[in-house]
């Protein structure tokens, strides 16, 4: 009995997983236009297919690409209440249908939508966040699909078989009709309709052969014979490798049966420059190609030569001229041949020998070897003033061989070469740098780089106040050290990607509407640190930014962990800020929004930061904490009489508190305020007695700050004592 259970209990498992395995597969990716069309490379879709039994609900689902740096990224989603019928399609477009080459009304149109030409690799996720389908591999060129430039006939890539997984090549095929599609584009492909092929022309029925009960050898040839001539000869040349990588001795020639019946080639013809070569039988039947079969005919066997300078090969059947090719000059490793029968021959950049011919998209990409007075943020680069680049356009598994290369920078610059001078950026503007890549096969992409030259950081004239007569030796003043008035730490970047010492920077923001002189302020990055750096030449203008480069402050930031701290002038009232971190990670900036610091992917340098979806704040636990100190701590000052103005001054000294911590914190209680008498020492505002009553909150922290507020009725008591103990000392 218990046997018995135990066996139940494994059937029942198994017919949960296959009923699971098979609500799961309720809709597929059935068809991916990757390549785009003639009218833009970005008129882009993806084909969704219902295969399940019954309506899927795709409320909530996501669909995912790969991006260049391997991660995983949403490119769409489906809306709440959409439905999807088995048998039935829905269209994902970059573009509407009046933009686009896809004749009906594209399902979803988003802008997201962004296909790769290498290295494609598609996720469609459900609701719960389980895995639905997969698409290709992520590896090389796409599993199918035909690129071309210009006008030139582009396919996509279409799914053979809905139930059959899609992370198999053998899965999936080059578009071979045009069916929702505008008319006369040239675009192959299906959207809205499931798989269509051109159908293949039914072949002339077999003639009758009298039946024979001999099964001598000379009737069974003339039974072959008898059906080789009854099926249309539709034997043509499909890939000539004349100048193999290596050895000559490789060189080989590809036939191709694009018929749809066997056909016997033994005893036809090659003819290679002048030199005829006969086909012998390979077996007692022949030498047959069965439909779309290939074979190949290696030069190690047949003795002919392809020269590499180019030729014309042909292919003869009963003193008749089956086909002829002409192949121009050859690369080492580059093929040629057709990819259907309809089309042009071609140079094919990746051999197939054996199988069916591709179309590979170079990957390329431009790569920053220097760059001077300038930040890189992926395809950006900011520079003040000006910069001077210089950029390469990098090869990745791509020959350069008969490779064209073109680069145009956007102001009148350009060059041929693919490794091209260094050039210098003078002007103010935004420039589009634009590097076209051809490859000896026909097949050409565009990489692009955006190149923005600011207004250099306003400087301020040194202010020289003038000097009596009798104060002829007195030390002159550079310029006035001033307050302020509201300029913050906003964000800095201490883990760049590529060279730190190029990429570090710092940036000040000025968040008022008034311009600020920041004589007198320095920044640096702590006790034991780099140097401070002097900010009196700068002034930030109305709700401006000041970045500060590495290059120019020699302030370097630990990866591991530092701080940034922003001094007040000597004697100043207000606050000085420090910001604090821990370990940073390659090319996210530390970035202030309104009372909290993140970690931001995308850095914005010299502009207002904008929190990103899904940010993390850091906690105290993380070293992330901001705290308010003042610089250089005065002396307590005994006097026998406290005048009003002293009275009003340290009550200017409680009231700064107040601001700055209302400023950093929320919900934060009114301080209370020290009266002073006659005989009492003022109790300076240093950092020093501000840390004895107040701690360090991180922005986490300020929420709970208004539950602490009975300790700053500490003050009162403790500057008491402090003024007791400095009286006693006298």
């Amino acid at each position: 009995m218990q046997l018995y259970s135990h066996a139940l209990s494994f059937v029942v498992f198994v017919a949960l997983v296959l009923a699971a395995r098979t609500a799961h597969a309720s809709a597929v990716i059935s068809e991916v236009c990757w390549m785009g069309s003639d009218l833009s490379t970005a008129d882009e879709w993806i084909e969704v297919a219902g295969v399940g039994e019954s309506a899927t609900d795709l409320t909530d689902w996501w669909l995912t690409s790969q991006a260049s740096d391997g991660t995983e990224r949403v490119i769409a989603t489906f809306a709440t209440g959409t439905f999807l019928m088995p048998g039935d399609t829905f269209i994902i477009a970059n573009y509407a249908a009046g933009q686009s080459r896809v004749l009906e009304a594209p399902d979803l149109v988003t802008s997201g939508l962004s296909l790769p030409n290498t290295k494609l690799l598609l996720r469609l996720y459900d609701a719960s966040g389980s895995l639905v389908d997969t698409v290709d591999d992520g590896i090389g060129a796409p599993f199918a699909g035909v690129s071309a430039t210009g006008t030139g006939t582009r396919a996509t890539m279409e799914r053979i078989d809905v139930l059959a997984p899609g992370s198999v090549i053998t899965n999936w095929q080059s578009a071979r009709a045009s069916v929702g599609i505008d008319a006369a584009a040239p675009l192959l492909g299906s959207p809205g309709f499931l798989h269509v092929d051109t159908p293949l022309p039914e072949p002339d029925p077999l003639p009758e052969v009298e039946s024979t009960s001999s099964s001598s050898s000379s009737e069974s040839s003339s039974e072959s014979s008898a059906f080789a001539d009854a099926v249309p000869a539709s034997v043509y040349f499909s890939e000539i490798m004349a100048n193999p990588i290596g050895s000559d001795d490789a060189e080989w020639i590809e036939l191709r049966n694009f018929g749809s019946g066997a056909v016997d080639i033994a005893g036809w013809e090659l003819q290679v420059g002048t030199k005829i070569i006969p086909i012998s039988a390979q077996s007692a039947s022949g030498y047959v190609l069965e439909a779309g079969a290939y074979t190949l005919l290696h030069k190690r066997d047949f003795g002919f030569t392809l020269p590499n300078a180019g030729g014309t090969i042909s292919l003869v059947s009963n003193d008749a001229q089956q086909d002829s090719i002409i192949y121009p000059e050859a690369f080492d490793g580059i093929s040629f041949g057709r990819l259907s029968m309809e089309d042009a021959p071609r140079a094919f950049c990746r051999s197939t020998p054996g199988s069916q011919n591709i179309v590979v998209t170079p990957d390329v990409s431009i790569a920053v070897q220097s760059v001077s007075n300038a930040t890189q943020h992926g395809t950006l680069i900011t520079a003040e003033g000006k910069t001077t680049l210089n950029l390469e356009g990098l090869l990745h598994n791509t020959s350069s061989a008969g490779a064209l290369c073109s680069w145009n920078f956007g102001d009148g610059f350009t060059s041929a070469s693919c490794n091209p001078p260094s050039h210098t950026f003078t002007e103010r503007g935004i420039y589009s740098v634009l590097f076209v890549f051809q490859d000896a096969c026909g097949t050409a992409v565009e990489r692009q780089l955006i190149v923005e030259v600011r207004e250099p950081p306003k400087t301020v004239v040194p202010v020289v106040p003038p000097v009596e007569q009798e104060q002829e030796n007195s030390e002159e003043t550079r310029c006035i050290p001033s307050e302020n008035g509201g300029v913050v730490l906003s964000e800095f970047l201490p883990n760049p990607a590529g060279d730190d010492a190029i990429g570090e920077w710092i940036e000040l923001a000025n968040p008022t509407s008034t311009s600020i002189d920041l004589c007198g302020w320095s920044i640096d990055d702590g006790d034991g640190g780099s140097a401070s750096f002097s900010l009196d030449a700068y002034a930030i203008a109305a709700n401006g930014f000041l970045l500060l480069h590495r290059n120019i402050t020699n302030i370097a930031l630990n990866n591991d962990g530092d701080s940034v701290r922003l001094l007040a002038p000597d004697g100043m009232e207000k606050f000085s800020q420090i910001v604090e971190y821990t370990a940073s990670k390659e090319a996210l900036s530390y970035a202030m929004f309104g009372d909290s610091w993140h970690w931001e992917h995308a850095p914005t340098p010299g502009t207002q930061n904008l929190p990103k979806r899904n940010e993390t704040v850091l906690s105290t636990t993380s070293g992330a904490v901001v705290s308010l100190v003042a610089k250089n701590p005065k002396k307590p000052i005994k006097k026998s009489t406290i005048t009003n103005t002293e009275q009003n001054l340290y009550t200017k000294k409680i009231s700064a508190i107040q601001n700055a911590l209302t400023t950093h914190y929320e919900n934060v209680p009114q301080l209370p305020l020290v009266s002073l008498s006659e005989n009492q020492p003022l109790l300076p505002v240093s950092h020093r007695n501000l840390a004895r009553f107040l701690p360090a909150y991180s922005a986490e922290q300020a929420s709970s700050f208004a539950s602490d507020w009975w300790l700053l009725f500490l003050v009162v008591p403790l500057a008491t004592i402090l003024v007791w103990k400095g009286s006693l000392r006298s």
